[in-house]
């Protein structure tokens, strides 16, 4: 339809049997329904009315089974309501009025067991309570009234044995306690009083064997110690006097063999120096000098064999040294000016040898060489300049043979070319010339059998003629003329036994016969006259036993029967006519044998009825 914005079908038959809808007429906004109708069983509707936001329903009728409509007016903000009739169980509803701030409220009745209140009202403040009566147990009340700071209360009675209270009057600073009676066994303190800084303390006196003390001073200094028992063996003491130097010594004396010092004195420059006498033998020295420039050097004498250097002036021009003497014997040097941009080699001798050379000049571009030598054969040239559009080459000579060019003039468009002489025997072009469609053509005469042929000329539709010769074998055919609709034609003729047809003629509706004659035996039936809605049969013969079917006529309503005659399984039938409500049975007769039933009349509520017994 021109000009009118985008029309979507979607029929997806296998796995979940996605069927979607999306119509966008010119400005107008849009529609969108889906139906799934195997495995979650979605049931979407969308609708966007001019300037008015959004309407959104959700009907989910399997697993949870939950429901969610949103309602969003014009810049008046939204109104969620979900219900989850099944499973976990919650009910939520937020209310968000014209700058009055949201209303919240969750119910969770099974299994968790939940109960979360939110109030904000327009500047007031905020008041949240969550009660969790079943699994860990905890109680979480906050309070922040106006300008006033926050109390917050957490009670865990079951299991973990948490109790925390934090109290944060009006500028004068928090109080925390925590307690953990159960587990690890910690005790954590911290008192702020105003502006001067906080103290912390932490006893874990059972498995772990951690003491952590922290004391932070007015200003700057703070003093932290942490011992560390139970064979782990750490030792870190760590003093920042009055400004912004600190002292860190971490002693690591059983087992791992880890002596770190980091000495920062006042200004930027620290010095940090690490010993690993055990394992890998790794000695690091870094020396950062007042300013920019940093000095780093590390060695691995055993294994690896690594040597690094780094060299950062003052300014801003990095040096990087890389060797590697075992193993692949990689060499890595890296210079960049200062704001001239940069110059990366990397010579690699051993293993895949490779040579990359990335030159960058002041704001023009780069210039990438990559040469492969050994083993993967590889050699790429990128040639980018000052905002011309770039040009690549790629040429692959050992393993998967592939050659790439690819040319992109000033607005013109990108020219692609790629043989593939190896392995699969692909060949791919594809002109793309100012806007105008694309043609596509790709050839695959070894192993793969593919022959894909895509015809797009200005904006008329498409043409796409796909034949897999071997493997699966698919013959796909799609014709796409201007506005008419779609034609497509798959036949799956090798292991899968697909056959797919579907037929949409200029808006008149869709037709799709899906048969799967091998695996799990599917067979749907789908048609969709002029404006009736949906006729929809779905027999599953093998293996799954379901039998589904839907009917949907001039937007009166839903008919819905689904059996699931192989292992007892469900069964559900939902009756929805002329918008006067939902009538839905289900029956679960094996595992935990639920029979539900809902009943909505017209502005009347819901009336549920769940019983749960086990056979």
């Amino acid at each position: 339809m021109e000009g009118c914005g985008d029309t979507l079908l979607r029929l997806d038959t296998e796995g979940c049997g996605d069927i979607l809808l999306r119509l966008d007429t010119k400005g107008c906004g849009g529609t969108l329904l889906r139906l799934e109708t195997e495995g979650c069983g979605d049931t979407l509707v969308r609708q966007d009315t001019e300037g008015c936001g959004d309407i959104l329903l959700r009907l989910d009728t399997k697993d949870c089974g939950g429901t969610l409509l949103r309602l969003e007016t014009e810049g008046c903000g939204g109104t969620l309501l979900r219900l989850d009739t099944e499973g976990c169980g919650d009910t939520l509803l937020r209310l968000d009025t014209e700058g009055c701030g949201d209303t919240l409220v969750r119910l969770d009745t099974e299994g968790c067991g939940d109960t979360l209140l939110r109030l904000d009202t327009e500047g007031c403040g905020d008041t949240l309570l969550r009660l969790d009566t079943v699994g860990c147990g905890d109680t979480l009340l906050r309070l922040d009234t106006v300008g006033c700071g926050d109390t917050l209360l957490r009670l865990d009675t079951e299991g973990c044995g948490d109790t925390l209270l934090r109290l944060d009057t009006k500028g004068s600073g928090g109080t925390l306690l925590r307690l953990d009676t159960k587990g690890c066994g910690g005790t954590l303190l911290r008192l702020e009083i105003e502006g001067c800084g906080d103290t912390l303390v932490r006893l874990d006196t059972v498995g772990c064997g951690d003491i952590l003390l922290r004391l932070d001073t007015k200003d700057c200094g703070g003093t932290l110690l942490r011992l560390e028992r139970e064979g782990c063996g750490g030792t870190l003491l760590r003093l920042d006097t009055e400004g912004c130097g600190d002292t860190l010594a971490r002693l690591d004396t059983e087992g791992c063999g880890d002596i770190l010092l980091r000495l920062d004195t006042e200004g930027c420059g620290d010095t940090l120096l690490r010993l690993d006498t055990k394992g890998s033998g790794g000695t690091l020295l870094r020396l950062e000098t007042e300013g920019c420039g940093d000095t780093l050097l590390r060695l691995d004498t055993k294994g690896c064999g690594d040597t690094l250097v780094r060299l950062d002036t003052k300014g801003c021009g990095g040096i990087l040294l890389r060797l590697d003497t075992k193993g692949c014997g990689g060499t890595l040097l890296r210079l960049d000016t200062k704001g001239c941009g940069g110059t990366l080699l990397r010579l690699e001798t051993e293993g895949c040898g490779d040579t990359l050379l990335r030159l960058d000049t002041k704001g023009c571009g780069d210039t990438l060489v990559r040469l492969d030598t050994k083993g993967c054969g590889g050699i790429l040239l990128r040639l980018d300049t000052k905002g011309c559009g770039g040009t690549l080459l790629r040429l692959d000579t050992k393993g998967c043979g592939g050659t790439l060019l690819r040319l992109d003039t000033k607005g013109c468009g990108d020219t692609l070319l790629r043989l593939d002489t190896k392995g699969c025997g692909g060949t791919l072009l594809r002109l793309d010339t100012k806007g105008c469609g694309d043609t596509l053509l790709r050839l695959d005469t070894k192993g793969c059998g593919d022959t894909l042929l895509r015809l797009d000329t200005k904006g008329c539709g498409g043409t796409l003629l796909r034949l897999d010769t071997e493997g699966c074998g698919d013959t796909l055919l799609r014709l796409d003329t201007m506005g008419c609709g779609d034609t497509l034609v798959r036949l799956d003729t090798e292991g899968c036994g697909d056959t797919l047809l579907l037929l949409d003629t200029e808006g008149c509706g869709g037709t799709l016969l899906q048969l799967d004659t091998e695996g799990c035996g599917d067979t749907l039936v789908r048609l969709d006259t002029e404006g009736c809605g949906d006729n929809l049969l779905l027999l599953d013969t093998e293996g799954c036993g379901d039998t589904l079917l839907r009917l949907h006529t001039d937007g009166s309503g839903d008919i819905l029967l689904r059996l699931d005659t192989v292992g007892g399984g469900d069964t559900l039938h939902r009756l929805d006519t002329e918008g006067c409500g939902g009538t839905l049975l289900r029956m679960d007769t094996e595992s935990c044998g639920n029979i539900l039933l809902r009943l909505d009349t017209v502005g009347l509520g819901d009336t549920l009825v769940r019983r749960a017994f086990v056979i």
